[in-house]
């Protein structure tokens, strides 16, 4: 292989320096140009020497699948560096990965020997989490050495460094999973003696002596079951020696510093776990978190760092009250400290805590955080901005927590909510979909997105999104319930009441589920299941203002009128602002009788919607039927101002200018309305009635006869036609007419105009 300092791969990444060299791989680093500006990105590149590297080769394959699962895995565990990119060239498979700056572990070794025990805690602690979150991904790492760790500048954590090709996806290698706890297991043995790592391995048994600082036996036990060559002593899995290190560490470090009246170190190790949490909260892995920041306060029961990570990571699943507890002791331990009064303050909006005033702890927070320190401050004040209505400042927080930590998924995901509640769509999914690729198996993200989709009417992409947050996160209940909302905008009923069930199924007292699948059962017109639904969403919720609006629609669609008005009434109990409530409730009463309250109800949709054309129009036919003419003719002229092809309102003011004899005026509406829809029956039927009034008996015909045409069995056009015919002498014509009309009024049960035409008839036969 020739010197490849200096040479260039890719025609991009430029290789400054070799770092190291262990068997077949050797590592670089290098920049990459085709970052713009002076910005000189430096990255680390490992050279792998692979028998044949050919494209088509099963070598390059098993290389490029391997680079493939470390892509993924390096962006799900905080403690892998980020890798960007993998390829062939030449006689060799590159993978290029963030360049980590930090002290390597092994150097450590050398400045300190031998390390103290509660050093040695926390060393276990840091090199089996890496392994743990690695193994919780249903991957495992070629065999760990201490040559590829190193402690990272940025957040002093441990980290692999020295990303072996070789990674295996699930089913995880047992044998690799021993080594590597081996391995951890001469490495504590190594820190905890001070003789090296091969001297470690060779007294591995024997390590007692050599060790006196280690006088705590159940971390004793632990090392030497990590060492342990017997199979039956041995831990069965990786998450079993990390329960057994995580379920030792506070007792271990409380005993010793607390005794040695070392505060100091008690302090370190607390900010080490709290930064910790802080990590695992930032990417969304919030049970990790709170197990870091429970083991913080098990060393520090005042820490208010340790309240606030915690309280953040409770409220993101959903445990309210736990976050309120947490913030509340935050508050009371610093009354100084702007985020746990936000914390406070989302925790009451949440979990609907009476005795707190969130708008206050908002205002409190903000005004104490005036100048954040770190990300997560900015997400607290940005949200607590967003409470307050200044949006475009939540925004500008959001953006200033991600230009401090890019990997901040909260921070995406809050201004992601924000962007999608005032209509920036692309800004809302390019954020959840940053989300995704920092951590491709967050269903939140997924479950937002989709919810965008579905918005828009991207109902393939929605429905996409929502099967892999449930692959994810199976008992994701809302998801359920959201891709039922997806498929009932697609028309595809059965499947949303699937989902809508499986909601139910997963949380009985789901009372939105519901609500929405009493809206389907609606639809389809099986009422009754409806009511059953909207009765048990109200049961469980009973403020659920949708579920009484829709059950009051669905009483009126049975016919049940005033428990339609009892229903809607109870709606603006919940939300005086509900107008649609006002307009149905408004229908409801008309058909009552009630036309005042009916009015009432109008008037109040029109103050919510100025532009609601129903309201208008439904406020003019009952105004006309008290008699107020003039306030019926603006609420009719003020519709058609809103909608001029409003067919329905030019056949009503045509009605109205008719009845007081203003029948050209009229006439003129009717057309208008015909023009708009040349099938409206009433139209043409009123029109002959107008032209009728006006003697003009050959338009009047005309319309009569269009009316008969557009329903052979409508008996007044019959009525009026056969009149005209008479009238005109058209004998035949009007006897012809008048039958036809008695029979269907006759029909209809009508006797009364039945007996009319009859007399009709008998005085045209006596004429003749």
């Amino acid at each position: 292989m020739l010197n490849p300092i200096g040479s260039t791969l890719q025609q991009r990444y430029q290789i400054l320096e070799q770092l190291g060299q262990n068997g077949l791989v050797t590592t670089y680093s290098a920049i990459d140009l085709q970052i713009p500006g002076n910005l000189q990105l430096k990255c680390a590149i490992h050279r792998y020497e692979i028998a044949d590297p050919t494209p088509d080769s099963s070598d390059w394959y098993r290389a490029v699948l391997s680079a493939q699962g470390l892509y993924t895995l390096s962006r799900q565990v905080d403690r892998l560096p980020i890798v960007y990119s993998y390829f062939a060239e030449g006689d060799a498979f590159y993978l290029v990965r963030e360049f980590v700056a930090g002290m390597p572990l092994a150097q450590e070794f050398l400045a300190v020997r031998p390390w103290s025990q509660s050093q040695v805690v926390m060393l276990l602690v840091d090199l089996l989490e890496v392994l743990h979150d690695i193994d919780r991904h249903q991957m495992t790492p070629a065999p760990v050495s201490l040559s590829q760790i190193v402690r990272r500048n940025l957040d002093r954590k441990l980290v692999l460094i020295n990303l072996p090709i070789l990674y295996q996806s699930s089913p995880v290698d047992p044998y690799l999973d021993r080594h590597n706890l081996q391995a951890v297991g001469v490495i504590a043995i190594a820190a905890a003696t001070g003789i090296g790592i091969s001297l470690a391995q060779a007294n591995s048994q024997q390590w007692h002596e050599l060790a006196p600082k280690i006088n705590r036996p159940e971390l004793v036990t632990m090392i030497d079951r990590l060492v342990a060559t017997e199979p039956d002593r041995q831990y069965p899995s990786i998450a079993a020696a990390w329960q057994a290190i995580a379920s030792v560490m506070s007792q271990v470090l409380i005993q010793q510093y607390s005794q040695a009246g070392n505060q100091n170190e008690i302090a370190k190790h607390v900010q080490l776990l709290v930064d910790r949490g802080t990590g695992y909260y930032e990417i969304g892995d919030c049970a990790q978190a709170i197990t870091a920041y429970d083991r913080a306060l098990a060393l520090d029961s005042s820490c208010v760092e340790a309240y606030c990570g915690r309280g953040n990571a409770r409220r993101y699943q959903g445990d309210y009250a736990g976050s309120w507890e947490d913030f509340n002791l935050a508050v009371q331990l610093d009354p100084s400290h702007g985020v746990a009064y936000i914390g406070r303050a989302l925790a009451t909006c949440f979990g609907h805590q009476p005795d707190v005033n969130a708008s206050a702890d908002f205002q409190q927070g903000q005004n104490l955080l005036i100048q954040p320190q770190n990300a997560i401050a900015y997400v607290m004040r940005g949200t607590a901005k967003a409470q307050l209505h200044d949006n475009q400042g939540a925004i500008a927080d959001y953006t200033r927590a991600i230009e401090l930590n890019p990997r901040l998924v909260l921070a995406y995901n809050n201004r992601g909510n924000l962007r999608q509640h005032f209509g920036d769509v692309d800004g809302a999914i390019s954020d959840f979909s940053s989300v995704l690729t920092i951590d491709p198996h967050s269903p939140i993200a997924y479950n937002n997105r989709a919810i965008i989709y579905t918005q828009t009417g991207q109902f393939s992409a929605a429905i996409a999104d929502y099967q892999k947050a449930i692959e994810l996160q199976p008992e994701f209940v809302s998801v359920h319930n959201n891709q039922g909302n997806a498929y009932c905008q697609m028309g595809d009923y059965p499947n949303a009441i699937e989902h809508y069930t499986k909601a139910i199924t997963l949380d009985p007292n789901f009372a939105v589920a519901y609500s929405n699948r009493a809206n389907i059962y609606r639809i389809q017109g099986n009422l009754g299941a409806a009511l059953v639904d909207y009765d048990r969403a109200i049961d469980i919720d009973s403020e659920l203002v949708i579920a009484y609006y829709n059950r009051g629609i669905c009483h009126r669609q049975i016919g049940n009128h005033q428990a339609a008005i009892d229903n809607y009434t109870q709606t603006l109990k919940l939300d005086s602002q509900y107008f649609y409530a006002y307009y149905h409730r408004g229908n409801a009463r008309q058909y009552l009788g009630d036309k005042h309250g009916a009015i009432a109800d109008y008037t109040q949709t029109i103050y919510f919607d100025p532009n609601h054309i129903y309201a208008y129009y439904n406020r003019a036919v009952t105004r006309s039927g008290i008699g107020d003419i003039h306030g019926a003719m603006e609420d009719l002229e003020r519709s058609i101002e809103l909608e001029p092809a409003f067919t329905l309102a030019y056949y009503q003011r045509g009605w109205l200018l008719a009845i007081h004899d203003e029948h050209e005026y009229a006439i003129a509406n009717y057309q208008r309305a015909i023009e708009l829809n040349p099938q409206y029956l009433d139209a043409h039927y009123q029109s002959g009635c107008s032209h009728q009034n006006l003697s003009n008996l050959s338009a009047a015909l005309a319309d009569f006869s269009q009316s008969i045409n557009i329903d052979l069995n409508y008996a007044p056009a019959y009525y009026q036609r056969a009149k005209i015919y008479a009238q005109i002498g058209d004998r035949t014509g009007a006897i012809s007419d008048y039958h036809k009309a008695a029979n269907l009024y006759l029909d209809r049960g009508d006797s009364k105009t039945y007996q009319q035409i009859l007399y009709s008839i008998d005085r045209l036969v006596m004429i003749n």
